[in-house]
């Protein structure tokens, strides 16, 4: 039977940096925890990091010799169970993660990045013998219907399996476990229904453009064009914040524009007509 996703409020918070020349791009989840300042927050009400069942980042790279990801082809990365989490820790995404040598580095231009997340639905448990009566507000099952049980608190007295029950209430259902373990606790269901949660982006690296900055700051200003690139810089960072804010994909060329004339002008060549 095919998982039904259910509507949830969470609103995945991923943020991005391009570390050690290019080497590894970091995965920084700042999702945060559900307040009232924070309702797309993780945690009650909302599905809880405890529930999280996968994780993915699907990403396109920039072509070969250009800065746009333009029908290039999508690499999925597992980034569970580091994502999500309340906290600091990020993912690496790391060259070979995209088909590239070990030692290999990202390309300057335009990434574009889906992350994926799925959350089960939890239940509070109690065990008499090897009944297990679970509770779930508003479960909305139905007797003789098969439930999968993916994360349990005890897997001797409620083995990762699925499980076919039969319902008392609107929020209580009961099925056969084992006679031996804890008698009481928490589990999460897999199917037939879970949370989805996406965030779609795109992510700037600009590693081979700040070569400009660095001379002007080696030289005191010595490179000339260094105020010029500095500025083209601050330009696609508002480019990029619009398309991630307002998913303006016409914008991508302006961006490749500005890409190309900052790169010019890192060379200390000539730039293309990019106001």
């Amino acid at each position: 039977m095919a998982v039904v996703y259910l509507p949830n409020n969470i609103v995945l918070d991923i943020d991005y940096q391009f570390l050690s020349n290019s080497q590894v791009i970091s995965l920084i989840d700042e999702t945060g925890a559900y307040s009232s300042a924070n309702t797309g927050g993780y945690n009650a009400p909302n599905p809880s990091i405890y529930q999280a069942l996968t994780a993915v980042a699907n990403i396109q790279v920039p072509a070969a010799g250009g800065w746009l990801p333009d029908f290039q082809p999508i690499f999925t990365i597992n980034i569970f169970p580091t994502l999500p989490t309340i906290g600091t820790v990020p993912f690496a995404v790391l060259p070979t993660d995209i088909g590239l040598p070990n030692n290999g580095t990202f390309q300057d231009g335009i990434y574009a990045v889906e992350v994926v997340m799925t959350f089960g639905q939890e239940a509070t448990w109690t065990r008499s013998g090897t009944t297990i009566t679970a509770t779930q507000t508003a479960h909305g099952y139905s007797t003789g219907q098969v439930i999968t049980i993916a994360i349990d608190n005890d897997i001797t007295a409620i083995p990762l399996q699925s499980y076919t029950i039969t319902v008392t209430n609107a929020n209580t259902y009961h099925f056969t476990g084992v006679n031996t373990g804890a008698t009481s606790g928490t589990f999460v269901t897999s199917s037939p229904t879970q949370y989805q949660v996406t965030s779609t982006f795109r992510m700037l690296n600009i590693s081979g453009i700040c070569c400009c900055k660095d001379k002007m700051a080696a030289k005191q200003g010595g490179c000339g064009c260094g105020k010029y690139d500095q500025y083209t810089i601050n330009k696609l960072s508002v480019l990029i914040d619009a398309i991630n804010t307002n998913f303006v994909d016409g914008l991508w060329e302006k961006c490749a524009c500005l890409l190309q004339e900052a790169f010019d002008m890192c060379n200390c060549g000539c730039g293309g007509g990019c106001n």
